[in-house]
Parts: C-alpha cells; sequence; structure tokens
C-alpha cells in the first residue's frame, strides 16, 4: 500500500492537486479543474499496472483500484475535536464522487456529467448508466474514462 499511496500522492501533486485525506485503502483528492483531476486518475491507474503486476507475482494477490470523479462545490472544514480533528471535504459532491467508487470496476476511472462537460482533454468517455441524485434531484448521468494501457482490469 506504501508504494500505492506514494503513486496516488506523486500523480496529485504533479497535476495540481491536494491529497484531501487517505481512507483505508484509498484517499480523497481536491482540484480546481476537471481536467487535472482525469488526468491524475488515469496517471493513477496506469502507473498502478506495475504495482498489480508485482502483487500477483510475489504475493499472488490480485490488486486494483477505482477512481471516481465528481465536479462541484465542496466546504472544506475541520472534523472532530480537542485530541483528534481531520480536515475533509464536505458536501454533496464528495458524497457523489464517493459514490462513484461503487460503480467502477478495478483499473477504471468513472466520471459524473458535471465532470465530462467541463473536461477539456482528450479523454473518450464511454456512457455508463446513471446514478440516484441527492434528495429530490435527477439521476446522474456517469461515464467511464479510457485509459487504454490498463492490463489488469
Amino acid at each position: 500500500m506504501q508504494r500505492t499511496f506514494a503513486v496516488i500522492l506523486d500523480a496529485v501533486h504533479r497535476q495540481g492537486g491536494t491529497v484531501n485525506q487517505f481512507l483505508g485503502d484509498g484517499a480523497m483528492a481536491l482540484f480546481d479543474r476537471a481536467d487535472d483531476a482525469i488526468a491524475a486518475g488515469r496517471e493513477i491507474l496506469e502507473a498502478l499496472v506495475a504495482v498489480a503486476d508485482e502483487a500477483r507475482r510475489l504475493h499472488g494477490v490480485d490488486f486494483g483500484m477505482r477512481i471516481g470523479a465528481h465536479t462541484g462545490t465542496v466546504s472544506v472544514g475541520a472534523i472532530g475535536v480537542d485530541l483528534r480533528v481531520d480536515y475533509t471535504a464536505l458536501g454533496a459532491t464528495a458524497r457523489v464522487a464517493a459514490a462513484l467508487l461503487r460503480i467502477g470496476r478495478r483499473g477504471e476511472m468513472i466520471v459524473t456529467e458535471a465532470t465530462r462537460r467541463q473536461a477539456q482533454a482528450p479523454a473518450l468517455f464511454a456512457p455508463r448508466g446513471e446514478i440516484a441524485g441527492e434528495g429530490d434531484r435527477d439521476a446522474l448521468a456517469f461515464y467511464a474514462v479510457d485509459a487504454p494501457a490498463l492490463a489488469y482490469v
């Protein structure tokens, strides 16, 4: 996992993002632009092909990661009191991005329509379906981002 976290940190920082927090075996990162989030996600998945090969070869473990990205406003604040305080992104945007992780397949990046619309990168997007919106909002369309170098899917 240390190698995986190093890959994540490196890609996020290279693309101008900030790792907001580590979540068990994953991470939440914040970006100002959809293109930067997509570029970081693709870079992470491509770099993890070698990590997955090594995990399979040395430990007999199938390893893979899913990435979700949603574009919107987040509130960043402190959670906790006194001895234990974390800073995290809060709100519907963060919840939708987390929900995308349950939808994607191993080795896949899933983005919402909002992220796809704002993207200017030459990534290809394949429609994958819809997820329920927050409260009484309409369903949100989501897409898989093309990442052809991913051999371990």
